[in-house]
């Protein structure tokens, strides 16, 4: 009802073509129009009257008798809550403002109102924001997203709920709230920065000349063919570049790195002093792969590398890592040293001469920390310069990065990561085996 039953938008039972009332109760339909205001309300008791003229809508004529009106409110319902769901955790990306939203509007209200707190604390009504509640008015919208970071509540369980407020009856909040906890993440970098961020400080011993020793591209020479990198050595620059790729699944990612040299010249000689059956040969690639962890930050946590030495893999563990060998299948075969470089901690390989065996540093090519025979190379990364080395002792060579999936086929480091982490190294933990992305699959 409005003031008087006369105005426009005013609600008269019965309605037109509705049977008269008779009894002295009736149930009235309200028009979802008269939700969250205040209303007035009277009956008038009518009776035939063949003196008055007839009412519109009554089929003879009456005479009627109004009474006194009496106030009623029909208050605002609460919101639905949408999301997030209740006992949820929101994980949002370099930020706490988690988004919130209603499942649908409410007649009647004017604006809402979102409230973000600890267990146990009351939602005001009013906008608020300490340490133990966040309150804000929103007019025209569904959700909500914090204009701050909810720092009071990072990492934390607090509740959240909403009200349905006009200015007749301020507001109505939601009585069922929902547990959520607030998480922040820093997005990962790109695989380019990833491998970047892990890719090894690398020893490199020599002999000879060095130049056999020194690691490049397969296209050193200017074109892709595969028969003249031998003969080829002496006459282009030989710059420093390892090849990359990088695999994902739900908990790690696997960096695949490979180096490589023109030529192994591994002799006959030191094959029978080492017990092998290797010769030397052209186009020599050995590679290694880095498990890091994904842990929320952008490069993750690096938990342990395999590498490739002429027939033979090799394990490494850096300090504090979970990971364990399995003593009766592949044990571990080291510690992996890091080495601050360019603001972080970058592993340390090293790789033999002649037949560039390769392996975590000091584990191979070293007496001590020095080169056998005192003379080697020491490669570094770089984001955007590649250097030839100035001797076969040069102590600070730049190499770049350059995508290793394109150029050159992959080996079951880069092409199975997951199987081979599985073999070498026990107590995963959460350790998932859905790749999200895999270049060399399917192979």
């Amino acid at each position: 009802m409005t003031k008087t039953c006369t105005e426009p938008g005013a609600a008269v039972y019965p309605y037109a073509g509705q049977p008269t009332i008779t009894n002295t109760s009736y149930v009235a339909r309200l028009p979802r129009r008269f939700r969250g205001k205040e209303l007035r309300w009277a009956v008038s008791a009518c009776a035939p009257n063949s003196q008055t003229p007839r009412l519109q809508g009554a089929s003879h004529p009456i005479s009627c008798a109004a009474s006194q009106t009496r106030p009623l409110r029909w208050r605002l319902p609460a919101p639905e809550l949408r999301l997030p769901a209740n006992n949820t955790s929101v994980n949002t990306v370099n930020s706490l403002r988690p988004s919130f939203t209603l499942r649908g509007s409410v007649t009647g209200a004017e604006y809402y109102v979102f409230c973000i707190s600890k267990p146990g604390v009351t939602c005001p009504t009013v906008a608020t924001n300490n340490s133990n509640t966040i309150v804000e008015k929103v007019q025209g919208r569904l959700h909500y997203r914090p204009t701050q970071d909810l720092t009071q509540f990072r990492d934390q369980t607090g509740h959240w709920t909403a009200a349905a407020c006009n200015s007749v009856f301020w507001c109505m909040y939601q009585q069922t709230v929902r547990a959520v906890t607030i998480t922040s993440r820093t997005p990962p970098a790109r695989d380019p920065e990833l491998a970047y961020h892990w890719a090894p400080i690398h020893y490199q011993d020599t002999a000879g000349n060095g130049k056999a020793e020194y690691i490049t591209r397969f296209d050193y020479d200017g074109d892709w063919r595969a028969l003249n990198n031998w003969d080829n050595l002496n006459r282009f620059p030989l710059r420093a570049y390892v090849y990359y790729s990088v695999s994902e699944t739900d908990t790690h990612w696997f960096i695949a790195y490979g180096f490589f040299h023109p030529r192994d010249w591994a002799s006959a000689t030191l094959d029978f002093l080492h017990g092998n059956d290797q010769h030397e040969h052209e186009n020599d690639m050995e590679g290694l792969l880095m498990i890091v962890r994904k842990d929320g930050t952008p490069y993750g946590q690096l938990e342990g590398m395999v590498t490739n030495a002429l027939k033979d893999f090799y394990s490494y563990t850096p300090h504090g890592s979970r990971l364990k060998g399995d003593p009766g299948r592949e044990a571990l075969d080291g510690t992996l040293s890091m080495r601050l470089y360019a603001g972080s901690q970058h592993p340390i390989t090293a790789q033999e001469a002649h037949g560039h065996g390769l392996k975590a540093w000091p584990h191979v090519a070293m007496d001590g920390r020095n080169f056998r025979g005192g003379d080697g190379l020491v490669y570094f990364p770089s984001r955007t310069q590649t250097e030839t080395p100035a001797h076969k002792n040069d102590r600070h060579v730049k190499y770049q990065l350059i995508d290793f999936f394109a150029p050159v086929g992959p080996g079951i480091i880069t092409r199975d990561p997951v199987t081979f982490v599985k073999r070498y190294f026990t107590n995963l933990g959460n350790f998932s085996e859905h790749y999200i992305r895999n270049p060399y699959r399917p192979w």
